[in-house]
């Protein structure tokens, strides 16, 4: 698994609780929790390949580094050498329980458990479920990172994911895609327009996700625009498709972009990846945002 943000120290949500003796989350999210932990168990026993195989949806996407479909690039790869694994500290979900996210650190070894892993990351992975059927991993991207200074890792979820939360079913889920991408469109036409920084801080969440190449996630609004406001270019970004739940209140896109440093200066091709969520006014917000860049030739 390519489960691939200079050091930042991770900055914890106001609004994000890990109280599971207290306040135990909707049991929809703690199925999708363990589903997502034995994924990484069979990564240890039967191997990366095994593992995404028995795990990928038939229509799965993964980053490598642009998207590919997961299974096919699996099936014509072969198992690759080493010991991949895992774990989440941050899962979230829609109200109709049949999409969802989860993320959290990965570490890569050559041959054994007992070694020193030899590279570090955060992955970032959508999940589906039919409605009579198991979760399905839809979308996996990730970033690598430096190693951490501490491993005191404790998984989070929403406030809105304790148990007893509602559902919510709606029926219109193609019109809200074509909605969702349009509204990419447009927030990526602001970002060539207006500039980084000011049209994310539109567009962001209360409690945002920011993944970037080899530094540590950064988490929070604070955290996420202290980082914009040093970003510096013309940044490009065409997106390719939207996917929203059943009840149109989560739903990710993803497509390529292009950064320019300079007028007439060096590029940076990539890929990205955005998961949003409606806040209570029934608005899009952009909870999780990655970017996937090319590998330098």
């Amino acid at each position: 698994m390519m489960r691939k943000p200079l050091l930042l120290l991770f900055i914890a949500s106001s609004t994000i609780f890990s109280l599971p003796e207290i306040q135990p989350m909707r049991p929809a999210l703690a199925t999708l929790v363990e589903t997502e932990k034995e994924f990484s168990k069979t990564s240890v026993v039967k191997g990366t390949r095994e593992a995404f195989l028995a795990y990928l949806g038939e229509d799965s996407i993964i980053f490598r580094p642009g998207p590919v479909a997961g299974r096919k690039w699996m099936e014509e790869h072969p198992a690759r050498p080493g010991i991949l694994t895992w774990e989440p500290v941050f899962a979230d979900m829609a109200k109709s329980d049949d999409l969802g996210y989860t993320t959290g650190p990965w570490e890569f070894r050559k041959q054994s458990l007992m070694e020193q892993p030899v590279a570090y990351g955060h992955y970032i992975t959508l999940w589906r479920k039919p409605r009579f059927g198991s979760w399905k991993v839809v979308l996996d991207v990730g970033i690598q990172h430096p190693a951490p200074l501490s491993k005191d890792w404790a998984l989070t979820w929403p406030e809105e994911q304790f148990s007893g939360g509602k559902t919510l079913r709606k029926t219109d889920v193609r019109s809200e895609e074509a909605y969702l991408l349009k509204l990419d469109q447009e927030f990526s036409k602001q970002i060539a327009k207006k500039g980084i920084e000011r049209s994310y801080s539109e567009f962001l969440a209360e409690d945002p996700r920011l993944y970037r190449m080899e530094m540590f996630p950064m988490i929070g609004k604070s955290a996420v625009t202290n980082f914009l406001k040093e970003e510096k270019g013309v940044w490009q970004f065409l997106p390719d498709k939207a996917i929203v739940s059943g009840g149109c209140d989560l739903g990710y896109t993803y497509g390529s972009y292009k950064m320019v440093n300079t007028p007439g200066g060096s590029q940076e091709p990539g890929y990205y990846v955005r998961i949003w969520q409606k806040d209570k006014k029934g608005q899009w917000k952009l909870a999780v945002d990655v970017l996937n860049p090319e590998p330098s030739k």
